[in-house]
């Protein structure tokens, strides 16, 4: 795809061909995806961050009361979600999720994706070990479950639950500071620049499994 093409990324009636839902105020998952569009230079919008009444569109992808939206695409597990419009069948929108497909989805469209059939294979596992490494890094500040929050507890149970995550989180994160980060730095200092691929390819993937790892 030519870089202009990259960038027709308004349809008819100037709306937004690429609709990112995902959560606001956080970069979270979502922010993969918004690494790939500042990379390539294509602009989509974010309902998320646009307002209350704009957020309510992130949720209504993955409501557990729809089993598909106006335009036949099956409910998103959770966010993030890309709503691409046009791309679906008979010109209708188009709408997946996960991280993973997603970027496996745009990586080809938006020119970050190389050349040769080969390449969008070598791209996808830079992304698969990008977010292994952000999912480790996330759980060192998670150690005894995911949901595991400080906040609406009773001041007792919240100062236990501290102090036993608080032991937990620093074993933690000593083991993968020592075991993971030195070769997440070697391994992203020797990936090579695909033919055929947008310049920004190298530097963004660095900067992806680099952010995931930090």
């Amino acid at each position: 795809m030519s870089a202009s093409a990259a960038k027709r990324q308004k349809i008819a009636g100037g709306e937004q061909q690429y609709e990112l839902l995902y959560h606001g105020g956080i970069p979270g998952r979502g922010e993969f995806v918004r690494l790939a569009f500042e990379a390539a230079g294509v602009s989509y919008s974010d309902p998320g961050n646009a307002g209350d009444d704009e957020k309510k569109k992130v949720y209504e992808v993955c409501s557990e009361d729809v089993t598909s939206d106006k335009d036949g695409n099956p409910p998103a597990f959770a966010p993030p979600a890309l709503r691409i419009q046009g791309a679906g069948q008979n010109g209708k929108s188009l709408l997946i999720h996960q991280t993973p497909n997603i970027l496996l989805y745009l990586g080809p469209k938006l020119g970050l994706a190389g050349t040769a059939d080969e390449h969008v294979y070598y791209v996808n596992q830079l992304t698969l070990t990008a977010l292994d490494i952000n999912n480790e890094a996330h759980d060192t500040h998670h150690p005894l479950a995911v949901m595991k929050y400080y906040e609406g507890l009773s001041s007792w149970h919240s100062v236990y639950l501290r102090h036993e995550t608080d032991k937990s989180q620093i074993k933690k994160m000593q083991l993968w500071r020592s075991r993971r980060t030195s070769g997440t730095t070697a391994y992203r200092s020797t990936y090579p620049t695909l033919s055929g691929c947008s310049s920004t390819m190298r530097p963004t993937a660095r900067a992806s499994i680099s952010s995931a790892a930090n």
